[in-house]
């Protein structure tokens, strides 16, 4: 018998941004083919624009980047339940809406308006979590975890009447919500006010973190990797690292973010986060009016603290490699422009705060958790030591 292969017809939507038609567009199979019209081509996403106009590739990119990644934890299991090819598939079921921005699609000639669908004011279903959790799916699919980025497993309730995102942790310690935990201890000891509030929890066979959506109904995240495509943004200067890359971008908005920075470069150190890419940090854009308003608080720092890593490896692996500045977190921290405004005095007492925190989770042995506090200890005390060097050399 002759294979039979199946075609979708291509679809003809409109990006809409909240209540503002921005462009048309003809996709199929998730992959935007052509730009049909233009209306608003100011409210585009940030980063989409090129020199010659709106590329379709870089539209393209910007539209595969709201669906979840191949390396999403169990995500072939869950497309398998939901009987979909791909995860770019889910886009379309549930318009487009995210959690983190305001975009949607809107089907050609649909009267549809955002009132009616945006998941910060309506409720959505909870089928594609619980998918994404390995349970059963329910047939639902509007959902605004089918925009979730990341590789850990994750998924959107409503608690409340708030927006929660909850993150599993993974393999056999599951410790990554632990270490958003013990990242609040540390911005609270050190009076950092801009971060996410996490807090962690257990469920059955996995550990997970609940924190409150930091994006409202007028706000979207620009991530640092968007935010440096910014249209009237100028180029990197060639002898500039990318750390004054990213402050001149800012400063050209007219926003400064040196004490966010070095918020962020401080803690960083202390937990030695290898993961702190141009995708997971940011700044707040306000929808309504176009401006940057201010940096995005601290969040995604669970992939640190030797999260994934083998007990017996604690002791011997350093974890000194860095992002995104520098390659090592001993040249990062030398970014920081005011190292004196921390007193890393009120860090005593953070290992037993964090001993309680690992002694409360059934993942982690006794055995880690001693090897834990010890890195913990140790990894303060170098920061002491790097404040002290550095006040001996400037005086």
């Amino acid at each position: 018998m002759p294979i039979v292969i199946e075609r979708r017809c291509a679809m003809i939507y409109t990006l809409m941004n909240k209540n503002n038609p921005v462009i048309d567009f003809e996709t199929q199979m998730g992959t935007i083919l052509r730009i049909t019209d233009t209306w608003n081509e100011e409210y585009l996403p940030i980063g989409t624009r090129t020199k010659t106009g709106i590329d379709v590739k870089t539209l393209n990119h910007w539209w595969h980047g709201r669906s979840i990644p191949a390396s999403r934890t169990g995500i072939e299991e869950a497309l398998e339940n939901m009987e979909i090819d791909s995860s770019k598939e889910l886009l379309e079921k549930s318009y487009g809406l995210s959690l983190s921005d305001q975009y949607w699609i809107r089907p050609d000639h649909s009267k549809i308006q955002w009132k009616d669908i945006n998941f910060f004011e309506n409720p959505f279903s909870e089928d594609v979590g619980s998918a994404l959790f390995g349970g059963q799916f329910g047939g639902d699919f509007m959902s605004p975890d089918n925009t979730s980025d990341g590789w850990l497993r994750k998924k959107w309730v409503i608690q409340n009447q708030k927006r929660v995102l909850l993150k599993s942790g993974s393999g056999e310690s599951q410790q990554e919500p632990l270490n958003e935990v013990l990242a609040n201890m540390i911005c609270d000891r050190l009076n950092i006010k801009n971060y996410v509030k996490y807090q962690c929890g257990y469920q059955e066979d996995h550990a997970f973190s609940a924190c409150d959506n930091f994006i409202t109904p007028d706000t979207e995240l620009i991530t640092a990797n968007m935010f440096m495509k910014i249209k009237k943004i100028k180029k990197k200067i060639n002898h500039h690292s990318y750390y004054q890359h990213y402050k001149k971008c800012c400063q050209e908005m007219g926003v400064d973010i040196t004490e966010s920075l070095d918020d962020m470069l401080i803690l960083d150190f202390i937990i030695c986060n290898r993961d702190r890419h141009y995708n997971n940090f940011g700044m707040i854009h306000n929808v309504n009016t176009l401006q940057i308003e201010k940096a995005a608080p601290i969040f995604d720092t669970g992939t640190s603290a030797f999260a994934g890593v083998s007990e017996n490896k604690i002791k011997t692996l350093p974890l000194n490699e860095s992002k995104p500045f520098c390659k090592y977190h001993e040249e990062q921290i030398a970014l920081i422009q005011n190292i004196e405004r921390y007193e890393f005095q009120k860090l005593i007492g953070l290992e037993e705060e964090f001993n309680e925190l690992l002694q409360r989770s059934p993942f982690i042995t006794a055995s880690r958790r001693d090897k834990l506090v010890t890195w913990l200890g140790e990894r303060i005390r170098m920061l002491c030591e790097s404040k002290m060097k550095r006040k001996v050399t400037e005086m």
